[in-house]
This record gives C-alpha cells, sequence and structure tokens, in this order.
C-alpha cells in the first residue's frame, strides 16, 4: 500500500471523520469537498501539475467555501503543500503561475455562484 492511500484511509478513519459524517449534510459536502482536494493534494508528487489541475484546486476551494466558509481551514495544508512542492520541484516562477491559475480557477467559479445565488433570492427589496 502507498504511503498516500494510507494517510487518506487514516484520515477517513479518525474519530473527527466519523463525527463530522454523522452531522449535517453540509458537513458531508464539506468531506467530500475535502476528499477531492486531498486527492489532487496526493497525486501532485508523483506527476507535474498541471493547468487543470491549478483550476480544479481554485474551483474545489471556492466551492467547498461557498458551502461552509471553514473549509479553508481544512484546505490550507493541503494548498500550501501543492505550492511548496512546485516551488521545490521546478522553480518560483512556476508556484506563481499556479497560485495566479488557482485564482482565476475560484474566481470563474465564484462569479457563477455569485450570479446563481442572485437570481436565486433576487434582489433585496426595501430597507435593510
Amino acid at each position: 500500500m502507498k504511503d498516500d492511500t494510507t494517510a487518506c484511509l487514516l484520515t477517513t478513519a479518525s474519530t473527527y471523520t466519523i463525527i463530522v459524517f454523522c452531522r449535517t449534510f453540509t458537513n458531508f459536502l464539506e468531506m467530500i469537498f475535502l476528499a477531492w482536494l486531498l486527492i489532487l493534494a496526493t497525486t501532485t508528487p508523483n506527476t507535474s501539475i498541471l493547468r487543470k489541475t491549478w483550476l480544479m484546486t481554485g474551483m474545489i476551494v471556492t466551492i467547498a467555501f461557498f458551502i461552509r466558509p471553514t473549509f479553508l481551514m481544512f484546505a490550507f495544508w493541503p494548498v500550501i503543500s501543492m505550492l511548496y512542492y512546485q516551488a521545490k520541484k521546478k522553480n518560483l516562477q512556476s508556484m506563481i503561475c499556479g497560485s495566479i491559475l488557482m485564482a482565476i480557477g475560484g474566481f470563474s467559479i465564484a462569479v457563477v455562484l455569485i450570479m446563481m445565488d442572485s437570481s436565486y433570492y433576487g434582489m433585496p427589496r426595501g430597507n435593510l
């Protein structure tokens, strides 16, 4: 069994994960997005980080942030490790390029989510 798989299995079998899965639906969605982010982060050292990986990372973090803002605490270390690996393996310029691509992916999906949210709830009427 690979070390990455062992780390993922230990995380999914932890008491925290079991408690979170037994709570509300948003906790479940938060953990699903965290699992996707961990899969992206653990497959990063095996292959070179492609542009679509950075875009997907930005999109996953943004969607999960819209579901629950506390996701940023969980996403911090996987994203930092991806950026660190990129700077260590290649150079600082590729890390900055990855950060920009991640921001573009996050911003693009944020615009879509804000438009969907605004169209669903409508504009506020009257005094706030």
